[in-house]
């Protein structure tokens, strides 16, 4: 009994099975990615968030320095804090930063969502954060949209 040889010297069946297998491989490997890419970006605005904490710390410090009165920054853009600005849009973008100066919110519209949980009204995911004032004096960046990242 002859067995026919495919393509590359194989029974059709083995070629068959080693496509699925790399397919399922393909699979698994791109899901990891995802995942893996999505930590990245909630590690990168987490970091991000500690670098405007504190900015917001050393410029409440100059102003009291000076005599300057923190209270101004309330309300103020906190990415002009950081010495290496990120890139901002004037309207929210995936994957990048928006000031919006009607209710002084600082917003990140994230790449990736599938383990990201926010609590919005409207069901919008776009982070956000506000420079208020402190009940300890000064001022502090609080979150204005409650989220929960992986």
């Amino acid at each position: 009994m002859s067995v026919r040889k495919g393509r590359f010297g194989l029974p059709g069946w083995e070629i068959g099975l080693c496509l699925l297998l790399m397919a399922l491989t393909g699979g698994v490997l791109w899901s990891r990615a995802e995942t893996v890419l999505e930590r990245a970006e909630s590690v990168a605005v987490a970091t991000t968030l500690m670098h405007i904490r504190s900015g917001l710390r050393l410029e409440q410090i100059r102003r009291l320095v000076a005599g300057q009165d923190a209270h101004g920054l309330v309300g103020s853009n906190p990415l002009v804090l950081l010495e290496a600005v990120p890139e901002f849009q004037q309207v929210p973008v995936s994957g990048r930063w928006h000031f919006d100066a009607l209710s002084g919110e600082l917003r990140y519209r994230p790449r990736r969502q599938a383990h990201l949980h926010v609590q919005t009204a409207d069901g919008a995911v776009l982070l956000a954060w506000r420079i208020l004032s402190s009940p300890q004096g000064g001022v502090e960046m609080v979150v204005t949209t409650p989220y929960q990242w992986f």
